[in-house]
């Protein structure tokens, strides 16, 4: 059941001073992917829908994924880059995921040759890849499950 892996990216920054993303790779994630009712109801072809579940550990009140702390987003943002890069976040209608594995380095997005920024640029060039709409975190079964279009 979980056997996908999914790359994270967590956007930092602003419009005016460029955004800058930070990559994490998450094995062993349950990923569901609904093409048809997206399309049914909205008659595009691009309206995929996933819905994503992401388990975590607790060690000392910390919660964990892939052995990196999660944060709130406020909290994620006050880092300085060097902490953002070694923590993880979720954050509706700015962050995104893709199916598969990206490598973890940290993109600019001024180094991407698209306007929109590497959202755009990763729609176009590669199938599954979802911003974040929805989060949600449960205890009972530590997880959180993660709604993208």
């Amino acid at each position: 059941m979980y056997d996908s892996t999914i790359t994270m990216f967590n956007r930092s920054g602003s419009e005016k001073k460029g955004f800058v993303w930070f990559p994490t790779v998450i094995d062993g994630v349950y990923l569901i992917i609904d093409k048809g009712a997206g399309m049914v109801k909205t008659g595009l072809a691009e309206a995929n829908k996933a819905n994503l579940h992401i388990q975590y550990i607790s060690v000392g009140g910390k919660v964990l994924v892939v052995g990196k702390p999660y944060m709130l987003p406020k909290e994620w943002n006050a880092q300085l880059d060097e902490e953002k890069a070694t923590s993880i976040t979720f954050n509706e209608g700015c962050d995104f995921f893709i199916e598969g594995e990206y490598p973890e380095d940290v993109i600019q997005d001024d180094d991407i040759l698209y306007t929109d920024g590497l959202f755009s640029c990763m729609k176009a060039k590669r199938d599954n890849v979802f911003k974040l709409n929805t989060v949600g975190k449960y205890t009972l079964i530590p997880h959180f499950e993660i709604g993208g279009e």
